[in-house]
């Protein structure tokens, strides 16, 4: 089979990821971006500069130029958003009960196995299936910063500091994390205590959604720098070792016991 010759200049297979021209020239810009083209989770490349151009001016180049511009070039964050597919099919009645609980935004109100855990400006609040509320305990942990600070992520670019919400599947831990910010702590529910403080640096850290998820096995994984995620046991805090960070890295974990 034929193949042609590719705008980046390669007779060879074409690769899946689109990207602008300028990622390909002989002397590429050293940081791109993540854009969400809205068909599923597909994405093209594009430098800073075409960053607002708009997807016309990307093109198809071959798999050894994608694998290239993936690891070499630094990735700036992520633009655009994903496609939400719609299920027409209707899967259950929805109900509503009242409730006058606020949660502190959009992304601070996760499901627990019996109800819903909001956080709220300055607690959190169990949500029973009936709208009943219970008082867990105050959290005294906003990350903000001077917008007249020229290092400050509102300095940089468009994004929306604000606090996220993550839940363990057994319901007994919570974490309380800063979206294009740098903090996070995990939260025992059983007693609203601060069990761990998460700290993933301050560099790139306002390009990106504060990375953290509860594993089933009884795991978390999060952000302990911009370049690397790390897996902790959730029972004791312990960091667990991985391919890619054989020596596990130091953790502040003040529970005495998960049991």
């Amino acid at each position: 089979m034929s193949m042609e010759t590719l705008p980046c200049g390669h007779v060879a297979e074409a690769g899946d990821i689109r990207m602008c021209a300028h990622l390909v020239a002989e002397k590429p810009p050293w940081a791109s971006y993540r854009c969400l083209t809205g068909r599923g989770l597909e994405y093209v490349r594009l430098c800073e500069p075409c960053v607002d151009g708009g997807l016309s001016a990307t093109v198809t180049v071959c798999v050894g130029c994608v694998e290239r511009v993936e690891a070499q070039t630094h990735s700036r964050g992520t633009r655009g958003r994903p496609e939400f597919r719609r299920r027409d099919e209707v899967l259950a009645e929805p109900t509503s009960v009242a409730c006058t609980v606020v949660p502190r935004n959009e992304y601070c109100l996760a499901a627990l196995p019996d109800g819903w855990l909001a956080l709220t400006d300055d607690a959190l609040i169990r949500i029973a299936d009936d709208g009943a509320t219970t008082f867990v305990g105050e959290v005294d942990f906003e990350e903000w910063y001077d917008p007249d600070d020229e290092n400050s992520p509102e300095a940089v670019g468009d994004f929306e500091i604000g606090s996220g919400l993550h839940v363990s599947p057994d319901g007994r831990f919570a974490a309380v994390v800063t979206n294009f910010g740098r903090y996070g702590i995990v939260i025992d529910l059983s007693d609203g205590s601060v069990v761990l403080e998460l700290d993933r640096t301050f560099d790139d850290n306002w390009t990106t959604f504060f990375p953290f998820a509860f594993l089933p096995d009884g795991t978390f994984v999060t952000a302990t720098a911009s370049n690397c995620l790390d897996r902790f046991d959730l029972a004791t805090g312990i960091a667990l070792p991985s391919a890619t960070s054989p020596t596990a890295p130091s953790a502040t974990w003040t529970a005495s016991t998960a049991a």
